[in-house]
């Protein structure tokens, strides 16, 4: 016997197992596949030039292979020399779609979100485009390759793919998106055939696995902070100091004055927040707008400070598109 090993929908090389001996009668065969393989065949009515099946690559049409098509090489277990890459993963909430016997399809391609843009028809004049400062989730979906459709192991997947949690892929593994799955999109013909669709709703940009706190040195009252990442991140500043403090962040000239600091307070950006050293909220003694407080991508952004300020840390929640 022999099996052919499948990649991308096509058959183009095979493993080696017992001698298959009825390949010379494969104008009247068609291979059925089963568990992602070839074990057995049907009768098919006679094809042309079926003959060369030794140098040929089958074609699979509906869980089937009906032609083929010529193919340059036929690869046996152990000499394959072309660059075959790893099964794609994904995780979900740090778990890893490999733990429940899952192999990711396809990796989604271009996972970028749009600016939410809002088109204004003008009467008798041409359209108002509106491009408010936000931006829009994105919805995709990607079919998870299953070597068990068994009740207990789609449950399994389905108890797991629900919720929020952060969304690696395979091929950015130190970044995540934070994503929101409803539940998998189950269908009899899929699941027979070993495939399950599952839909995230990733919201915008792609952000780093781990940050910590890092320390930014103060020169003439001016701290320099480079934002890596393509899109305006949000940081949150750890400031240590005494007294009324002042934040000028020079590309958007965007100032933040905080009132009677004791010995140190947190700035965070993304919750639009400020803390004293006892994490107490102390907004009331803040002015200034914080959501303007954004480093902007792809540069060194520098802050300048006013009154007695000794030390400044941050974390910056580097964001890509």
């Amino acid at each position: 016997m022999a099996t052919w090993y499948i990649v991308d929908g096509n058959l183009p090389f095979l493993y080696e197992f017992p001698e298959m001996k009825v390949i010379d009668d494969a104008p009247l065969s068609v291979w059925r596949i089963v568990d992602g393989e070839l074990p057995f065949k049907l009768s098919f009515p006679e094809m042309p030039g079926i003959n060369d099946a030794p140098l040929s690559m089958w074609r699979i049409v509906d869980g089937e292979l009906p032609f083929k098509i010529q193919f340059p090489k036929m690869y046996k277990y152990g000499e394959d020399d072309r660059n075959v890459q790893p099964p794609s993963w994904f995780s979900f909430k740090g778990r890893s779609c490999t733990e429940f016997g899952c192999i990711l399809e396809k990796l989604p391609l271009n996972i970028r979100n749009e600016i939410a843009t809002k088109i204004i028809d003008m009467p008798e004049n041409t359209p108002f485009v509106q491009e408010p400062s936000g931006w829009k989730t994105r919805v995709i979906t990607v079919t998870l390759g299953l070597k068990n459709t068994s009740n207990a192991a789609i449950d399994a997947i389905n108890s797991w793919l629900i919720g929020q949690g952060r969304l690696i892929f395979s091929d950015d593994p130190e970044r995540h998106y934070i994503a929101t799955c409803n539940g998998t999109l189950t269908g009899n013909r899929l699941l027979r055939l070993g495939k399950l669709p599952v839909q995230f709703i990733i919201m915008p940009h792609k952000r780093n696995n781990e940050e910590s706190l890092t320390a930014y040195p103060i020169t003439n009252g001016t701290v320099s902070i480079e934002n890596k990442g393509t899109a305006p991140c949000e940081p949150v500043l750890v400031i240590t100091g005494d007294g009324d403090i002042t934040l000028t962040h020079t590309q958007s000239g965007t100032e933040i004055t905080i009132k009677d600091v004791d010995g140190k307070c947190t700035v965070d950006v993304s919750r639009r927040k400020v803390y004293d050293a006892l994490n107490n909220v102390i907004l009331s003694q803040v002015s200034g707008n914080l959501t303007d407080l954004k480093l902007s991508p792809k540069t060194v952004n520098q802050i300048v400070t006013t009154g007695s300020v000794t030390k400044i840390e941050a974390i910056l929640n580097e964001r890509w598109l």
